[in-house]
């Protein structure tokens, strides 16, 4: 059984810098109580995903510090060369059918030259489709050596990795956790401005739509 935490250090890694922000459960619920920032090593960090594990590593280990040094991180992925996220309508079928039908379509729509990677998929609630015979699967597909490169960092930094999630999906459940009650139930367009590339992303009741 995986170990329940009861505080984690969010990582985002950009070309510009590192952001850490560390978030702690109580019986309120989720509290932000710390907050992190590092200039990310120049050369380190491109479009296509992080380049130079050790450097960042010390940036991230910066950022955790000033954020409260907490030690469990969930790291977030992105970059055109380390993950694909892609919404797919299938027909209607039980969850071993959808789970031998997704192997298929992972590898069909895998656009990596490397041939192991790992993936996920999850079925999203479309109401667009409660009347059909299809439905809608949301999946996630990354090459393994991007994942031992996150793995990397977080050893580099002195840290312990809890998850890895993908940063269309984790904006996701922002808005589902947090803003539940005003634009969580709401078709939202969410434009994430970086320093050299630009995310949009469009949810529906608080699932990725587009």
């Amino acid at each position: 059984m995986a170990k329940r935490i009861s505080a984690a250090l969010g990582i985002d890694v950009g070309t510009q810098s590192v952001k850490a922000a560390t978030v702690r459960m109580t019986k309120d619920g989720a509290v932000l109580s710390g907050l992190g920032l590092a200039p990310t090593p120049e050369g380190s960090v491109d479009h296509t995903g992080i380049l130079d594990p050790m450097s960042v590593g010390q940036a991230v280990k910066a950022a955790a510090v000033e954020s409260g040094g907490c030690k469990d991180v969930v790291f977030c992925i992105n970059g055109s060369q380390s993950v694909v996220v892609r919404l797919l309508e299938v027909p209607k079928m039980t969850d071993a059918e959808l789970s031998d039908h997704m192997n298929w379509e992972i590898q069909r729509n895998v656009p990596f030259a490397e041939p192991n990677v790992v993936s996920d998929f999850r079925p999203v609630d479309n109401p667009s489709l409660q009347d059909s015979q299809n439905m809608e699967v949301v999946m996630a597909v990354s090459p393994q050596s991007a994942i031992d490169l996150i793995l990397s960092v977080v050893k580099n930094a002195g840290l312990k990795p809890a998850a890895i999630d993908v940063e269309p999906l984790g904006m996701g459940r922002v808005l589902d956790t947090c803003h539940r009650s005003d634009v969580g139930s709401k078709s939202v367009c969410m434009v994430n401005i970086g320093h050299s590339t630009t995310a949009i992303n469009m949810y529906r009741g608080g699932t990725l739509a587009f």
